[in-house]
Formats: C-alpha cells, sequence, structure tokens
C-alpha cells in the first residue's frame, strides 16, 4: 500500500468537486476556513478557477477584523505562494489586522506574515514592521 499517501495529481474530479463545494459556500466561511482553505490550496499546489480566489480574497477582506494571528500571516503565506494578484484592500485589510494583534504573533507568524508581504510586494517599514520588530526582542 501507500502507507495512507493520496495523491491528488489524477483526482482532478476531487479537486473539482472541493472547490466547486468551496465557491458555493464561501459566503458562510469563518476566518479559519477561509484562512485553512487558501492554505490548502497553496499547499498541495492544486489549480482552481480565479474565480475561487476572487471569492475567498472577498471574503477575507470581509473578515480581516476578526482572524488571528496565525490566520493573517497563513493567509499572507498562501497569497504569495500562489503568486497571485491580490486586491491593496485585502492587503491593506490583513496588515491593519496584523498591527492591531501584533502583540500576539508567535515568530513563526511574523515570519509568515512579512514573507507574504513581501513576496507580494509590499514595502512593510511603518508600524507593523515596528510592532511586529517588538515582539522579535522581547
Amino acid at each position: 500500500g501507500g502507507g495512507g499517501v493520496v495523491s491528488l495529481d489524477d483526482d482532478a474530479a476531487f479537486i473539482e468537486a472541493v472547490a466547486g463545494r468551496a465557491l458555493a459556500t464561501v459566503e458562510s466561511f469563518d476566518p479559519q476556513s477561509v484562512s485553512n482553505t487558501l492554505w490548502a490550496i497553496a499547499t498541495l499546489e492544486v489549480q482552481v478557477e480565479p474565480e475561487l480566489l476572487s471569492a475567498m480574497s472577498r471574503r477575507t477582506t470581509a473578515l480581516a477584523f476578526r482572524l488571528l494571528p496565525m490566520e493573517v500571516a497563513n493567509t499572507l503565506w498562501a497569497l504569495a505562494k500562489l503568486r497571485v494578484e491580490v486586491e491593496p484592500a485585502l492587503i491593506e485589510a490583513l496588515r491593519s489586522r496584523a498591527l492591531t494583534t501584533a502583540d500576539a504573533f508567535q515568530p513563526d507568524q511574523i515570519d509568515g506574515t512579512l514573507w507574504g508581504l513581501a513576496v507580494l510586494g509590499v514595502r512593510e517599514d511603518g508600524p507593523l514592521l515596528d510592532a511586529l520588530r517588538e515582539k522579535t526582542v522581547e
């Protein structure tokens, strides 16, 4: 046997079904669902319709004020890994949430957040960087 390892390379129908379900229900997603779904798409390196990524981005923008530091970091990491064009409103919402929750970030979340912003072409040299820097020297 394959030791429980599942290959998604040959299962386009499965990916399509999951992506279709996500698109149909994205408006009911909570912050963790949005973050986890984007993270899974990026981690598995699967191709999904741009419509799904757009819907996920809109939902994330609407929910950004509720994201936990891990969700901010994972979302930025996923968007950067997917190399998609991200709406400025989404970037600003994620940066704002990161700033208001900076004191709760763990080192790996700081790394993921700053890496994601850098890959997305965001030059971070203001209050967010200062807040995260303070957190790393505690």
